[in-house]
């Protein structure tokens, strides 16, 4: 037996955790509930593992397609548009394939549009150590990490015509890598993979409650904290057209929360919460569009440029019916996360003059945004979640064990990679 599935039957396979750094590739988690014992010194530990897997995306009609065509087609015709400084010495396929003299081109009376296809996979163990100080201030560390692989990647094609059909796939078979590898890009369909310690969440937050008596509402609970993303995670690998960063691309960010949830007849929970993520700019080296024809995930030309991040945003309701036999609890609840629109500034002055004549365009930075891989996405999940908590029967040492799943049911610009898994939490109350 691995260690995967003894972890699982250990936890009885996910989670009600508070804590996720959501991102498009997968459903984010549950982040509803406040930690119901908020004493003076009291520490919370919780483990969750988590996994889901995918083939698909949303599209701009938020209707599900190939992994990689969420922003459309890729026009081949189109791949070195605009690109300078190309010579017969220095990247021989690629000025074979601008002059139409590669052995199999592509020229103007072939649409030359394909998809890429993949399978995406995602595991999770995710760590969340909060640490109760006093007056309801707490301390809190999340730590994930990530496995995330994607393989099977390959064409599909969306012409019409046999003759094009054929010259297409010649192309793609006998030209298109070869043209890659002069930009220092690997094999179309090569897979990719990667584990790591994915970016962390530290923050600092107040939480609290208060009773009342004789009142159809027994108590009501919130939190508010606030934190950094400490970028610890790889950027995404440029010289592979598949690779994702399983953080947020070396940004650091600002991370805010709140959480609010009435308990009615002393069973039964509902509650709502918001988060954001502001993030903070980085300039680094990034693959940029050369032309208004291109989109998507294969892309020539590197450039210098300032990146800044769309805000993050979450809001989620939710409703409980807790502790109905012994410490037994049943979530169900819904949140909706969406990213704002990535802006890039080019940083090098000496690229995209040849697009600026071409183009009939005044500004080098409408050029780099105008792929779509950089906008906006969102997504609704449902969540549900069942729970046993044992400080239900113990007061210094309590287990939690939950399991549960996240369905994304729509989006746009995202991957609808289901998440299920399990969480084992224990809190140590220290006031002896």
């Amino acid at each position: 037996m691995n260690l995967k599935k003894l972890f699982l039957l250990v936890l009885i396979p996910s989670s009600l955790t508070c804590v996720d750094l959501p991102n498009f590739y997968r459903a984010q988690f549950f982040q509803g509930e406040t930690k119901y014992d908020t004493s003076d010194w009291t520490t919370h530990f919780d483990a969750r593992y988590a996994e889901g897997s995918t083939k698909n995306s949303w599209n701009t009609q938020e209707v599900k397609t190939e992994l990689f065509n969420a922003y459309g087609p890729f026009k081949l015709k189109n791949l070195a548009d605009n690109i300078e400084n190309i010579t017969l010495a220095s990247k021989p396929n690629t000025y074979a394939f601008i002059n139409g003299t590669n052995t199999y081109p592509i020229n103007n009376l072939f649409d030359g549009t394909i998809k890429l296809k993949g399978n995406f996979k995602t595991e999770e163990f995710d760590f969340t150590l909060q640490q109760n100080l006093f007056s309801g201030i707490y301390l809190q560390a999340y730590v994930p990490i990530r496995r995330i692989g994607i393989n099977g990647i390959d064409y599909v094609q969306s012409v019409t015509t046999d003759s094009e059909h054929a010259t297409i796939m010649n192309f793609l078979n006998s030209d298109l890598d070869g043209i890659l590898s002069e930009f220092d890009i690997v094999h179309t369909k090569t897979a990719f993979s990667r584990t790591e310690v994915s970016d962390i969440l530290l923050s600092i937050g107040w939480n609290g409650h208060v009773a009342f008596k004789e009142s159809m509402m027994t108590a009501l609970r919130g939190f508010i904290q606030a934190g950094v993303v400490v970028p610890v995670a790889r950027k995404k690998d440029l010289n592979h057209i598949a690779s994702i960063s399983t953080g947020y691309n070396r940004h650091f960010a600002f991370n805010v929360r709140g959480n609010a949830h009435a308990t009615l007849w002393e069973k039964v929970v509902v509650g709502a919460n918001v988060g954001a993520q502001i993030f903070m700019t980085q300039t680094y080296l990034d693959r940029v569009t050369t032309s208004t024809h291109q989109n998507g995930w294969i892309v020539l030309e590197k450039a210098k440029v300032q990146r800044d991040p769309g805000t993050m945003w979450d809001i989620g309701a939710y409703a409980k019916l807790e502790r109905i036999l012994g410490g037994l609890s049943i979530t169900g609840g819904y949140s909706f996360v969406q990213q704002e629109k990535t802006t890039l500034t080019l940083k090098d002055d000496s690229l995209l003059q040849t697009a600026l004549t071409n183009e009939a365009i005044f500004n080098k930075n409408e050029v780099i945004n105008h792929n779509k891989l950089f906008s906006q996405w969102y997504q609704h999940v449902l969540h549900g979640v069942v729970g046993y908590d044992f400080g239900a029967h113990v007061d210094r040492f309590a287990p939690r064990f939950e399991v549960f799943y996240d369905y994304p049911v729509l989006g746009k610009h995202a991957w609808p990679t289901d998440m299920y898994g399990g969480t084992i939490g224990f809190t140590f109350n220290w006031n002896f």
